[in-house]
């Protein structure tokens, strides 16, 4: 049976703060990420993805890009979230190799 989790991937970056580092998160094997946004009550980005519910776990490895910034190959867009009022766009992508 399939299910839909959500998964906090960092918190909310701003002009002033933003994230650098890679995220790994632990995620089922076969997962599929179907939404990126922001969840305002929390203050966080997340990600949505369905998932065979009792799958083994692995570790997956993201990147939050910037509009105009480069990022090496070998990586899959996820997703995009605009932030303050368009002054910041941000990107997930994910390491593929």
């Amino acid at each position: 049976m399939k299910v839909i989790f959500k998964e906090e991937v960092c918190s909310t970056p701003s002009l002033g703060n933003k994230h650098r580092d890679f995220i790994h998160l632990r995620m089922p094997v076969g997962s599929r990420i179907i939404h990126f946004a922001e969840h305002k009550s929390t203050d966080t980005l997340c990600i949505w993805y369905e998932c065979e519910d009792a799958s083994e776990k692995i570790l997956r490895r993201f990147w939050l890009v910037y509009t105009g910034e480069d990022y090496p190959g070998e990586r899959e867009a996820v997703g995009t979230v605009i932030l303050d009022g368009g002054h910041l766009v941000v990107h997930l992508i994910e390491q593929t190799r």
